[in-house]
């Protein structure tokens, strides 16, 4: 597992857009946080979601936790039930 401990511009939310253009035509960076811990878990070789996108959200949540779990899909903690349990206890209980 990895630990982003960025500069605290993000934490908590799920987003894999950074930002948004408002009604004025200018782009804001999206501001998620909400003060909580994130673990975010993906399957290195999901195809529904390729594994950059969950890399690019832990770069940019402050608190994130990554979990890339190797040669798994979209379903990766059904293939690795004792793992992503012992994962998630871990982050829990931190």
């Amino acid at each position: 597992m990895a630990k982003n401990t960025g500069d605290g511009f993000r934490r908590g939310a799920v987003s894999s857009q950074t930002q948004f253009q408002r009604p004025d035509g200018q782009w804001q960076k999206r501001d998620e946080s909400n003060g909580q811990p994130t673990l975010i878990v993906h399957g290195s070789d999901d195809t529904m979601f390729p594994s950059i996108n969950a890399y690019e959200m832990f770069k940019n949540m402050s608190g994130a936790t990554l979990v890339m779990y190797p040669d798994s899909g979209h379903g990766a903690l059904f293939q690795y039930p004792k793992t992503f349990t012992s994962h998630v206890r871990t982050f829990l209980n931190a």
